[in-house]
């Protein structure tokens, strides 16, 4: 019961919200009375009044097909179209878009050649195991064995692998492959099948959809695991393609494909029985028929692409007429003719063939182009995997403005290939695969019978195709209406439009046929207008016309007035006195602006010289210039007494004016405030009076009266008596220095302070000067000074001469001295000296050479030593012998040789054997063995070497190193080894029976290794191995030397051989001696780093310094050589290379180094900046330019270091130099200190620099030439050969940045101007332009009024050089053409 009470009232609930839908809800899509939904019959559109937007076709089977086409209007004339297409099909039935693929894989063994070279060696072994090597010739420059990811087999399964990642519809995100569909079900029906041949076939893996996981996973599993082995039989591989496809899971997919890849002609085939066992020779005809037929019967149900690796050009052979088989079974190739190539094989007769373009053939020589081949394979497959195609044209009037890529314009219309469905839904056994796109197009109502009522057809018939079928369906086609177009009417003013012009009347539309009247004519005060008209449509004379499909322009314009005029008066100041008569100039232009200057009226000045103007308006228009009354001023006389001292005296002045009548009169009362004359003198004599400062001009107090001219007065001074002027001539003491040096000048002691040095005149020359030591005169005397000042009557001069005295140079000669020496063995000498380094006052003057005079420093032994000089030093300047002008002392050099550290003694006590005899008997002394000759050693006193007794037995000495003193200074320490010495008395008549047993006694050396220090090492002694222990070291003796010593590095052995042991014991008879291993030192290199220096600076950078490590004592780096350079712009690196080091005495002894070279770094900075067109030229605060003026050192300088660039100004700026005539502060210093700093200018023998210097042409071309580090392309000319600056000349002319005269010289010493040096800078930079017009206007540039002629040579020249400018370069040539003008740069700051 609940239920129904409930079912009850959802019921009721329902019919209630129906009740309040308004009846649009119910309404389909075709109440959209825009839109109505029609065909085409008989290529007609028809108008259908229940047409809906979709038809539905049944395609059997129980599928059917909806096609839908809706037409939505968005705006007037403008709609979006959809199309729909909607499959409905069965379970069984194949998914649209479904493909299927076979890849066909040769695995012969060929395939593990070289991809690279394709001719690999084979090689095999007695096993039967073959393998491939690189060829000698291999691209790869590899040998040996062919590695796996080296073969033809790795790139193909690399190309497979791209070929189903593309044919999936994944992509690969880097090394993960997205996109596939984890749901097998929602595969796109992509499916693989993988088979491989050799001498047989075999499928690797059987049909997978690879656009899913599991899909994908299986295919390239089964790639991965392909092995070559074996022969070629493609026919097999094909036969098995083809059944492939009678499996059901591919059977109604009807976009099938093959792709075969083979690296060589086939050699196998399938025989009658279906086995692959049948083998043709290479390329017979049984082969390749047998292979074309399967072929043929595959390209029946596929289409067949074939991929030749490696081998397109090999040629194929086929049998000849007569037959000849060797005892293998194969035809001798002598009866063999040649047949076509490997690609023209699997072009002609395995391919598809190509069809309007397309291929199916394809050819790879390299793994590049295996990987191309099959990208273009993937492409044409996968463009061929369709759905269906719709083909829609548009409709008249209708234009297409907004699509998908996927909607292509053809010649036929617009077509839209269906690819991957919208949605798929599955539903009651049944699929729906849905497509759907959309357009906008707009309807164009602008044509002849256009009704807004009626429809029109949208498109032209409208079709959808489905792919492999022949039958196409078709869609409705709406119809849509359109909206006539509106169009307006204008105003336009034509020309000038004045200031104050009514606004235009506004915008109005109209359609087409509608009545328009014209806006009325508006007014402006000073102007005429000339009422509206226009060339769109016919006017009537009531100004009104009919509205054409068309846009109406109308347009009038405004014409000034010019019947106006304009009064000037002149007036004096002050007043309304006319001092000229008005001037009236008529037939003025309304709004025009006239400008009046002032007239020149007689005895009058203009209160302002300056124009006035005025714009010419409708009412009264009046200028007026008013004036001063010019007048003379006269200052008064003065006289007065000389008194030694500057005298100035003020006077006053007379007011004169020029009357109308002509004659002159002074004015009374008038005054010039501030206005005084004055007078100055010092001399007896006259002088003028004048007015001090700007009088001419002045104003008097009433502003009526100007100072139109001035008169002036005189002073006059009257003469003195008797004065006493003492000269000193100046005297100095100077050291010499080899040029000549001198003192000049005097002091002057004046009795009257009002008399000094200018009062007289001096015609000697104050002046004493010598080179050599000694003392010179200067020679002045009274009769050298005359009084030349006429104020003074009686001068007395006292003279007292001068002199100049030269004092002997200090010079010391220093002997070489030596880094400590360890002592070993060598005398060690030093026989270098040279002069002290030479300061202001000391040391060897440049040029000079000291002989005559030798040098020793030796010594051997441990202790300290000093050199000695030998001979009388000799100083010669040239051929001159200058040795009185110095003072000579001599320093000595010292040197001290340490003692070493240690070294070995052996002292043996003698021994002797003796028979007794009952007497006592004896022997003494010792011997000792030691490396150097200088230890000794000798018995202490009271010490004795001596072995005595009588009876037999063995005496020893008893010897003890207490025993000893060894003398050793030239060594630290000593060890001493003692063996002592003894007597042997044996029994004459009972001697021991001989024993013959063998005794072997093995020899051997011992052995160390050292690494070289420059110091001699050693190693001694052996040991020794006896077979038998009755035999001792004691019963043989050894006349060798166990000792192997060296300093250099190598080998060195002691020299042990077995006849230096011999067999002291008569007893034993059989004694063999057996040298095991001779004793050997082996000294190694010395590891040593050599590390080049790095440099930056201005190219070309060279650095010749290096840094040592690891060199042993005593060695030093005598040479190596440097190779780096940078002579542009950039890096690179400065190379060490072949050091020859060098003991302490000379000694060549690089072998004895393991020598490791570091390369430094070379960085050369760009200097000049080429890239910003800044100004580098000021010009001069009067606005000249001054182009023909010569140029000075100062300005050149300056001009270069504006144009460093920022790193070289950074790197180089300085304000320390060192010429005597630029001093700091000087508004050049820094860029004269910064250049010289750099190397590119450089000052006079005397010190100064000559700063205001006129440059010359060859000084120039010489800064030029260093700056660009220039070394090829040079010119000469006629007039420089010798000339000190040939070389820089011929190197900056050669570049084109210098040029000559016609008649061929180039007049090195000519002073050059600014204009020239602008020019040639220009040239230097690429800063050119090719005509005046890729200048800027002039109104936008820095002009000069010395360089406004445009036809001047420098013009452009000087204008590049004062302009801050952008440009852009004119295509490939050295020319530029400006675009903008930028603010100069202020050079100051950087002058300072």
């Amino acid at each position: 019961m609940n239920v129904r009470k409930r079912g009850l009232a959802l019921l009721m609930c329902i019919c209630m919200i129906f009740t309040l839908l308004p009846f649009s809800a119910f309404a389909d899509a075709s109440s959209d009375k825009s839109v109505i939904y029609g065909k085409y019959v008989n290529g007609t559109w028809t108008q259908a009044a229940n047409a809906k937007d979709t038809v539905t076709y049944p395609t059997g089977g129980g599928n059917q097909l909806s096609l839908t086409k809706t037409a939505v209007k968005k705006a007037d004339n403008t709609y979006d179209i959809t199309l729909k297409v909607v499959s409905t099909q069965t379970e069984t039935t194949t998914k649209p878009g479904s493909a299927a693929t076979v890849l066909v894989m040769d695995v012969s063994g060929s395939m593990d050649i070289c991809a690279t070279c394709n001719n690999s060696e084979q090689y095999s072994d007695l096993l039967g195991n073959y393998w491939y090597e690189h060829s000698r010739d291999c691209q790869t420059g590899k040998t040996g064995k062919v590695q796996y990811s080296e073969t033809r087999l790795k790139a193909a399964k690399d190309a497979a692998y791209d070929f189903i990642l593309s044919y999936s519809g994944a992509e690969l995100d880097g090394n993960t492959v997205t996109g596939l569909k984890e749901n097998a079900n929602d595969g796109l029906g992509r499916y693989v099948s993988v088979v491989s041949f050799s001498t047989g076939s075999s499928v690797a893996c059987q049909w997978q959809d690879v656009s899913t996981v599991a899909g994908y996973n299986a295919v390239k599993a089964a790639i991965d695991g392909l092995k070559a082995d074996g022969g070629t039989n493609l026919d097999a591989g094909l036969q098995t393609a083809n059944a492939q496809f009678n499996n059901n899971d591919v059977k109604g997919i009807t976009a099938k494909n093959v792709i075969a890849l083979t690296d060589g002609m086939p050699t196998f085939y399938v025989g009658g029985d279906g086995k692959n066992g049948n083998h043709g020779s290479y390329g017979c005809p049984a082969t390749n028929n047998a292979t074309a037929k399967s072929a043929t019967a595959l390209k029946a149900s596929a289409s067949v692409y074939t991929v030749c690796f490696g081998a397109s050009k090999d040629k194929c052979w086929e049998k000849g007429s007569g037959h000849e088989w060797n005892l293998l079974g194969f035809e001798t190739e002598k009866h063999k003719i040649a047949g076509p190539t490997v690609g023209d094989f699997l072009r002609d007769s395995i391919a598809t063939p190509a069809d309007g373009g397309k291929t199916y053939a394809y050819n790879a020589a390299n793994t590049t182009e295996l990987m191309d081949a099959f990208k273009a394979i993937t492409s044409s497959i996968t463009e061929g995997i369709k759905t269906g195609t719709v083909l829609d044209p548009m409709g008249d009037h209708i234009t297409v403005t907004s699509k998908p890529e996927n909607f292509v314009e053809t010649a036929n219309g617009y077509t839209w290939e269906l690819g991957e469905p919208t949605s798929e839904v599955t539903q009651n056994g049944k699929t729906t695969y849905t497509y759907e796109l959309t357009y906008t197009v707009t309807f164009d109502p602008n044509f002849e019978g256009f009704d807004e009522d009626s429809y029109y057809a949208a498109n032209k018939e409208t079709t959808f195709t489905p792919a492999g079928s022949t039958n196409s369906y078709n869609f409705n086609v709406p119809g849509v209406k359109g909206t006539a177009p509106e169009y307006n009417v204008t105003y336009e003013y034509a020309g000038t439009v004045p200031t104050g012009a009514p606004a235009l009347p506004g915008e109005v539309s109209y359609k087409a046929g509608d009545p328009v009247t014209v806006a009325p004519a508006p007014t402006l005060n000073g102007y005429t207008f000339s009422g509206w008209s226009t060339s769109d449509v016919t006017v009537g004379s009531d100004g009104s016309f009919t509205m054409p499909s068309k846009k109406v322009t109308l347009t009038g314009s405004w014409t000034l007035r010019s019947d106006l005029s304009y009064t000037v008066h002149y007036y004096w100041n002050g007043t309304n006195d006319k001092v000229a008569e008005d001037k009236v100039v008529e037939s003025q232009t309304f709004n025009t602006i006239v400008t009046e200057k002032p007239a020149t009226v007689p005895g009058y000045t203009p209160v302002s010289a300056d124009s006035k103007t005025i714009t010419i308006g409708t009412g009264t228009n009046e200028i007026t210039f008013y004036y001063y009354k010019n007048v003379t001023l006269t200052a008064e006389d003065r006289i007065v007494t000389y008194n030694g001292q500057e005298q100035t005296v003020n006077t006053g002045y007379d007011v004169v004016v020029k009357a109308d009548n002509g004659k002159d009169f002074k004015l009374s009362g008038v005054d010039f405030k501030g206005v005084h004359a004055s007078g100055t003198g010092k001399e007896v004599g006259k002088y003028d009076i004048d007015f001090v400062g700007e009088t001419v001009g002045k104003t008097d107090t009433t502003a009526k009266y100007i100072v139109a001219n001035t008169v002036k007065g005189t002073l006059t001074i009257t003469p003195i008596d008797t004065v006493v002027v003492t000269i000193t001539g100046n005297t100095d003491t100077k050291v010499y220095n080899g040029a000549e040096q001198s003192v000049t000048g005097y002091t002057v002691k004046i009795s009257d302070p009002k008399y000094t040095e200018a009062d007289f005149k001096f015609t000697g020359d104050p002046k004493a000067s010598r080179t050599d030591v000694g003392t010179t005169p200067m020679g002045l005397n009274t009769d050298q000074f005359e009084n030349n000042n006429k104020n003074f009557k009686n001068v007395t001069f006292v003279v007292e001469d001068g002199s100049l005295t030269i004092t002997k140079r200090p010079l010391t000669i220093e002997g070489q001295s030596s880094e400590p020496i360890t002592y070993d063995g060598q005398t060690h000498s030093f026989m270098k000296w040279w002069p002290v380094t030479p300061t202001d006052n000391t040391g060897l003057v440049s040029g000079h050479e000291v002989s005559g005079i030798n040098y020793l420093l030796t010594g051997k032994d441990a202790g300290s030593y000093t050199g000695k000089f030998s001979g009388d030093a000799k100083i010669m300047s040239g051929e001159e012998n200058v040795t009185e002008n110095y003072s000579i002392e001599y320093t000595l050099g010292k040197m001290k040789i340490v003692p070493a550290e240690r070294i070995a003694v052996k002292i043996i006590g003698n021994h002797k054997e003796v028979w007794y005899n009952g007497q006592e008997q004896s022997v003494s002394g010792f011997t000792f063995d030691v490396a150097d000759n200088t230890v000794t050693v000798e018995l202490k006193d009271g010490h004795y070497a001596i072995a005595k007794g009588t009876n037999v037995k063995t005496y020893y000495m008893g010897l003890k190193s207490d025993d000893f003193t060894i003398n050793h200074k030239n060594y630290k320490e000593v060890s001493a080894e003692i063996v002592d010495g003894y007597l042997t008395i044996k029994r004459h008549y009972t001697p021991n029976p001989p024993i013959t047993d063998k005794i072997t006694v093995e020899i051997t050396g011992n052995s160390d290794s050292v690494v070289y220090d420059g110091t001699e090492h050693s190693v001694k002694d052996y040991t020794v191995k006896i077979s038998d222990s009755r035999y001792t070291e004691k019963d043989f003796t050894f006349s060798g030397k166990a000792l192997a010593s060296g300093v250099n590095a190598g080998t060195y052995e002691m020299g042990l051989k077995a006849d230096q042991f011999k067999n002291t014991n008569a007893r034993f008879t059989n004694v063999e001696f057996i040298i095991k291993a001779d004793g050997v030192l082996t000294i190694t290199q010395r590891p040593l780093t050599i590390t080049a220096g790095s440099a930056e600076g201005i190219a070309p950078v060279t650095c010749d310094k290096y840094t040592v490590e690891g060199l042993a004592t005593g060695d030093k780096v005598d040479s190596v050589k440097i190779t780096g350079i940078q002579s542009e712009p950039g890096e690179s690196p400065n190379v060490a290379s072949d050091a020859v080091i060098k003991n302490a005495k000379g000694e060549d002894v690089t072998a004895n180094y393991k020598i490791t070279y570091v390369d430094g770094v070379l960085k050369a900075i760009e200097v000049l900046n080429k890239e910003i067109h800044f100004n580098y030229v000021i010009g001069y605060t009067d606005g000249t330019i001054r182009p023909n003026n010569d140029i000075s050192r100062a300005e050149v300088a300056t001009i270069f270091f504006r144009l460093l660039t920022d790193e070289a100004r950074e790197q180089y700026t300085t304000t320390a130099g060192n010429f005597t005539d630029v001093k700091a502060g000087m508004w050049c210093n820094r860029a004269i200190a910064t250049l010289t700093n750099m190397g590119i200018i450089k000052g006079y023998t005397d010190g100064s620099f000559q700063p205001n210097k006129s440059i010359t042409r060859a000084e120039l071309a010489t800064i030029i030439a260093r700056f660009a580090k220039l070394d090829v392309n040079t010119k000469t000319f006629s007039d420089i050969n010798g000339h000190w600056a040939q070389k820089n000349i011929e190197l900056a002319a050669g570049n084109g940045w210098i040029n000559g005269y016609e008649d061929g010289t180039f007049r090195p010493n000519n002073n050059i101007t600014r204009a020239e040096t602008f020019a040639m800078i220009n040239r230097v930079l690429d800063r050119q332009t090719e005509s005046v017009s890729d200048l800027l206007p002039t109104s936008e540039m820095n002009m000069w009024s010395d360089n406004l002629n445009e036809n001047a040579w420098y013009y452009k020249d000087v204008q590049e050089a004062t302009n801050y400018h952008k440009c852009d370069r004119v295509g490939d040539s050295v020319y530029e053409k400006w675009t903008e003008k930028v603010p100069d740069i202020d050079w100051a700051s950087y002058q300072i």
